[in-house]
C-alpha cells in the first residue's frame, strides 16, 4: 500500500489505483524505482515548492496556503509601511491606491502584492496621496524635492509649501500648489504681478520701484523736444528755453517719462525766444523751417530771417520778425493798387501798370473793328495800315497808337489803305467770273489780285481741277457733244449674273459705263445642250455620282421606301433606308428596302431572319444552349432534373432536383432514376445503395468475427448479394489476445 503520500487522501491506494491532485493530478500507484518495497504516485516528481499563482504546486491538496493566514510569507507593504504582514486576500493600500486587496504577484509570484499599486503615480502637488505613502504633497515640503524657484523675486527662492512669499504688489501671500502646474508651486499674491510702470510702486513684485525708468532700466526720456535731454531717467534734471530748470518725472498714464516743465512749451512764434523748448530760437522761420515769408509776387518765392525781399518800390527790403509774425521791412511802401498808368510796380506784387493791362480795371475799345472790345496795354490794336499797340495816354486812359494812317485802296497791292480791314476791295473787275488756262471751256473761275502782287491789276484763278467729260448724256466740258468719250454706250454685253449670255447693255451708271443685264440667270440643264453659253456642255453634272442622273441624264435613283441614294459609278445603291427597321440585303436598287424586322428585330430560334442581318438563328449555340439542344425548341428537361447542360447538342443532367437523387445511366429521357438509401452505405445484397454505378462494393477483403470470440481473424466475401465471413480461428490451442482468445504462450 502507498504510505506517506503527498496528499493525504492518496495515503493506503494500491498499485494500479489513480494517484495524484494539484500540479501532479493524473498519476497512478505503481511500484517506487528507487525502492521494490515500496509503492510511489508516478506524478510526485511534478511536485515543487508552493508559489502565489492559484495552483497547487507542493500536490498537497491545498493552494497558496503558504501566503494565507498562518503561512510563511506575508505582504512586506509596499509604499505603505501599515500594510506590512498582511496575508493573500487581506484589504490594503492608501490614498490614490485605497480599497486595494493583498494578492499574488504576478511578476514575482514568490512574493505578494496589493491589487490596486496600479492606480498610484509619482507624487505632485494637489493635496492628494498620489504615490500611496501615506503622505500628502511631501516632496513639495520641508526635507521634500521641490522648492519655489524665485524667478519672480529671488528672495522668494527655496521657500516650500505653507510659508509667505510675495514682495510689493505681490505681498502677503503664501507658496501654494501652482494650479496650472501641479510639478511646480507658486506664491499665491503672484496673480498680481504685472508689467513696471512709473508710479512709485513695485509693480513686478521683483523688490524694485520704478526700476526700469531709472539708471540702468530700459526707459529713458525721448529727444524730444529737447535732444540735449535724451537718455535723462527719473529725477534728473531736465528742459531748456521757457521749459528751463524741470526735472525728469513720470508721465500720467505711468508709461514713460516726461520733464516737469514741459507744460510750458508753447507753439514757436516769431519773437527771437525759444517758445518751444526745442533749444533752438525761431527756427521755423530761418532756412529747412516751415513757416517762410511768402513773397506778394510772382512767384511767390519762400523768404527766411536775414534773406532779400520786396520788388518795385518795395525793393532792398530784409525779411525779420515782428509782432510774433515774419515780414519783409519795406512792405510798407507798397500802395494799395497800381492806379497810375507810369511804368513802374506801385502795389510791389511784381506787376507794371496792372490795372490797366489787359483784363484789368482800365480798357480801350478797338476804333476800328468793332466786335474787338477792351483791350488792355500792350494788346494789338487797329487794322491795315492803322494797326498798332495799345499804349497809356496820360495817366489815367489808354489809346492806339496807329490811329489816323488811313488812304484810299485802288490797287492790287495786299494792303488795307483805307483801314477797314478788307484788302483791295476797290479795285475795278475784281471777282468776276472767267475760264482759266485748263483743258475745259467752262468759265468757273474768277479774277483776283495775284497772291505774289506780280501785277496791280486782277488775274483769272480757277482753284478746282478741268472739268472731264463722264457718262451722263450732259456737256460735261463746255464743249458742245456729249458722252463723246465712252464709244461702247448702247452696244450688247454679258451682266454680273453665272451665265456668259450677252443679255444685257453697255449704258451711263454714275459716270462711267456699266452692263445692264436684267434677263434672269441662265443655268445650265442636263440634256445635251450647252444652255449658259459658256462652250460646255452638261458641265456640273456627274452621271457616274449623282442620285438624280445615275448613268444617265434624268434618270434618278427611286423607290418608295428609301430616303436617300449613293450613285456609284453610275449604279444606285441604297443609302438610307425610309423606316429605321427596314434592310436592303440583296443589293438590288429595283426592291429597294426589302427586308422588314420582325419581332422588334430580336432573333428567335426559328429558322427566319428577324434582325435582317443575312443570318439565321445566329444568336443561338444548339451545341451548348440547354432551351434548344441540337435543334431550336428542343429543350433538356425531365421532372427530376433541376438543371440541365448541352454538350455537343446532347442534354446531360447537371443538378438532381431532389437530395440523394442521382443520373446513373446518363440516360437524359429518364433524368435521376437512381436515389440513394439514408447514409448512403454500401450493404451486400446485390444493390446499389449509394447510387455510384457499381453494386456490394469495397465489402469484400475486410477481417471479421464469426464466431464472437473477439478476434476478428476471418475475411469478409460478398458474392450474389450474400456475404459471408470465411477462415476465423482461435481456439484449439487459441494465442490472438487482441480481445480474448489467449492461453497457449
Amino acid at each position: 500500500k502507498l504510505l506517506g503520500a503527498l496528499f493525504a487522501l492518496d495515503e493506503l491506494k494500491q498499485k494500479g489505483d489513480s494517484c495524484g491532485t494539484g500540479a501532479c493530478a493524473g498519476g497512478q500507484v505503481t511500484c517506487d524505482p528507487n525502492d521494490s518495497m515500496a509503492l510511489v504516485c508516478s506524478t510526485d516528481t511534478l511536485a515543487s515548492v508552493e508559489l502565489c499563482n492559484g495552483v497547487d504546486d507542493d500536490c498537497d491538496g491545498q493552494i497558496d496556503e503558504t501566503f494565507l493566514e498562518g503561512g510563511d510569507t506575508t505582504y512586506n507593504g509596499g509604499p505603505y509601511s501599515p500594510d506590512a504582514g498582511a496575508t493573500k486576500g487581506d484589504p490594503c493600500g492608501t490614498g490614490a491606491c485605497d480599497g486595494g486587496t493583498v494578492v499574488c504577484n504576478a511578476l514575482s509570484p514568490a512574493q505578494l502584492t496589493c491589487s490596486s499599486l496600479t492606480s498610484g503615480s509619482p507624487d505632485v502637488c494637489n493635496g492628494l496621496d498620489d504615490d500611496c505613502d501615506g503622505q500628502t504633497d511631501e516632496d513639495f515640503k520641508s526635507g521634500g524635492l521641490y522648492a519655489l524657484e524665485g524667478s519672480v523675486n529671488i528672495n522668494d527662492a527655496g521657500k516650500v509649501l505653507g510659508m509667505s512669499c510675495g514682495f510689493g504688489e505681490c505681498n502677503g501671500g503664501t507658496v501654494q500648489c501652482d494650479p496650472s502646474d501641479p510639478t511646480l508651486l507658486t506664491c499665491s499674491t503672484y496673480a498680481n504681478v504685472a508689467d513696471d510702470i512709473c508710479d512709485g510702486d513695485d509693480n513686478d513684485c521683483d523688490g524694485g520701484v520704478d526700476e526700469a525708468f531709472k539708471e540702468g532700466g530700459i526707459y529713458a526720456l525721448s529727444s524730444e523736444p529737447y535732444a540735449a535731454d535724451a537718455g535723462k531717467v527719473l529725477d534728473d534734471p531736465c528742459g531748456t528755453g521757457a521749459c528751463k530748470n524741470g526735472q525728469v518725472e513720470c508721465s500720467n498714464d505711468g508709461l514713460s517719462l516726461e520733464c516737469s516743465k514741459w507744460h510750458k512749451a508753447d507753439p514757436e512764434v516769431c519773437d527771437n525766444k525759444d517758445n518751444d523748448c526745442d533749444g533752438v530760437t525761431d527756427e521755423n522761420y530761418k532756412v529747412g523751417g516751415d513757416q517762410p515769408y511768402i513773397e506778394t509776387f510772382a512767384p511767390f518765392l519762400d523768404r527766411f530771417l536775414g534773406q532779400s525781399c520786396g520788388t518795385g518800390v518795395c525793393s532792398g527790403g530784409v525779411v525779420a520778425c515782428e509782432d510774433d509774425d515774419i515780414i519783409c521791412t519795406t512792405g510798407e511802401l507798397a500802395s494799395a493798387a497800381d492806379a497810375s498808368c507810369n511804368g513802374k510796380d506801385d502795389d510791389c506784387n511784381g506787376i507794371t501798370d496792372d490795372m490797366f493791362l489787359p483784363g484789368a480795371d482800365v480798357s480801350l475799345d478797338d476804333p476800328y473793328t468793332v466786335q474787338v472790345e477792351e483791350l488792355g496795354l500792350g494788346d494789338t490794336c487797329g487794322v491795315g495800315a492803322c494797326s498798332g499797340l495799345v499804349v497809356c495816354k496820360g495817366k489815367s486812359s489808354l489809346e492806339c497808337d496807329g490811329e489816323g494812317n488811313e488812304s484810299p485802296d485802288l490797287t492790287c497791292n495786299g494792303q488795307d489803305e483805307d483801314c477797314d480791314d478788307v484788302i483791295d476791295e476797290s479795285v475795278p473787275t475784281l471777282g468776276d467770273a472767267c475760264d482759266g488756262n485748263d483743258d475745259d471751256l467752262c468759265a468757273t473761275g474768277s479774277l483776283v489780285c495775284p497772291a505774289d502782287l506780280s501785277s496791280e491789276t486782277p488775274i483769272c484763278e480757277e482753284l478746282g481741277a478741268p472739268i472731264t467729260d463722264i457718262c451722263n448724256d450732259l456737256d460735261d466740258d463746255c464743249d458742245g457733244a456729249f458722252d463723246e468719250t465712252f464709244p461702247l454706250k448702247g452696244q450688247a454685253c454679258d451682266g454680273a449674273d453665272q451665265d456668259q449670255c450677252l443679255n444685257g447693255t453697255w449704258s451711263c451708271q454714275a459716270g462711267g459705263l456699266a452692263c445692264l443685264d436684267d434677263a434672269p440667270n441662265i443655268s445650265e440643264a442636263c440634256g445635251g445642250g450647252d444652255e449658259d453659253c459658256d462652250g460646255e456642255v452638261d458641265e456640273g453634272f456627274d452621271l457616274l455620282t449623282d442620285p438624280e442622273h445615275c448613268g444617265s441624264c434624268n434618270t434618278p435613283c427611286v423607290h418608295p421606301t428609301v430616303s436617300s441614294w449613293l450613285c456609284v459609278v453610275g449604279a444606285c445603291e441604297v443609302d438610307t433606308c425610309d423606316d429605321p427597321t427596314d434592310h436592303d440585303l440583296d443589293g438590288v436598287p429595283t426592291n429597294g428596302c426589302e427586308c422588314s424586322e420582325t419581332l422588334g428585330g430580336v432573333e428567335s430560334c426559328n429558322g427566319q431572319d428577324e434582325d435582317c442581318d443575312g443570318s439565321l438563328d445566329e444568336d443561338f449555340d444548339l451545341a451548348t444552349d440547354p432551351e434548344h439542344c441540337g435543334a431550336c425548341q428542343a429543350p433538356c428537361e425531365h421532372p427530376s432534373v433541376s438543371s440541365w447542360l448541352c454538350v455537343a447538342g446532347a442534354c446531360e443532367v447537371q443538378t438532381c432536383d431532389q437530395a440523394n437523387t442521382y443520373d446513373v445511366d446518363q440516360l437524359p429521357e429518364n433524368g435521376c432514376e437512381c436515389t440513394a438509401v439514408p447514409g448512403g452505405l454500401e450493404i451486400c445484397n446485390g444493390q446499389d445503395e449509394d447510387c455510384d454505378g457499381e453494386i456490394d462494393e469495397n465489402l469484400a477483403g475486410s477481417p471479421c468475427d464469426q464466431n464472437g470470440d473477439g478476434c476478428a481473424e476471418g475475411t469478409q466475401t460478398c458474392s450474389g448479394g450474400v456475404g459471408e465471413c470465411m477462415g476465423d480461428s482461435c481456439p484449439v490451442g487459441q494465442v490472438c489476445d487482441g480481445e480474448s482468445c489467449v492461453d497457449e504462450p
